[in-house]
């Protein structure tokens, strides 16, 4: 039942005068066909690189608190992100790319759409590999104009160290995965 009736109904069993003019005036949506088109074509705002590392840092917390407690090291880990997060945040400021008429704010070529990051909850191995994947993919788009980065790809790499690293701790434990 739409909202708009759940309060129509209300109305009717309540004494109608009792409630507010705002809510007995609501008037049910119209949804049109063509809007539901609309909503797959619509155009996601850019989100600043670092909004983005926000949220990969976010989710290496959430990982680790979730799946890595077991490990007497996730202390250490979460510094080890922290650290890195914040090494990348400075390589961006020193000599990072971003052009905001551009899609995602950097080249495209190369990358799939992450728009939508989200973190697997069930998989911690999946999880694992979509955090370091997205950091990867974080320093390749916007850190490819530093030279070390470009040069040496030591996000790249130092990511698929941590992923392999990480999931020795999840076999560690038999994680049935």
């Amino acid at each position: 039942m739409k909202i708009a009736s759940q309060i129509g109904l209300l109305a009717v069993c309540l004494d109608a005068a009792s409630l507010p003019t705002e809510l007995t005036s609501i008037q049910p949506y119209n949804y049109d066909e063509s809007s539901y088109d609309s909503l797959d074509q619509r155009k996601v705002p850019n989100r600043h690189p670092k909004a983005r590392l926000r949220t990969l840092e976010a989710f290496s917390y959430e990982l680790l608190d979730k799946w890595f407690d077991h490990v007497p090291s996730q202390d250490n880990w979460k510094m080890k992100f922290a650290t890195n997060i914040q090494r990348m945040r400075s390589a961006f400021d020193r000599c990072g790319f971003y052009d905001p008429s551009l899609p995602h704010g950097g080249p495209e070529e190369r990358f799939d759409d992450e728009e939508n990051l989200r973190l697997d909850n069930v998989d911690p191995r999946v999880g694992t590999k979509q955090l370091t994947t997205g950091l990867s993919k974080w320093a390749q788009r916007y850190l490819d104009s530093c030279k070390g980065q470009r040069k040496n790809n030591h996000q790249v790499n130092r990511m698929k160290k941590w992923n392999k690293l990480l999931n020795r701790h999840l076999n560690n434990i038999g994680m049935p995965f």
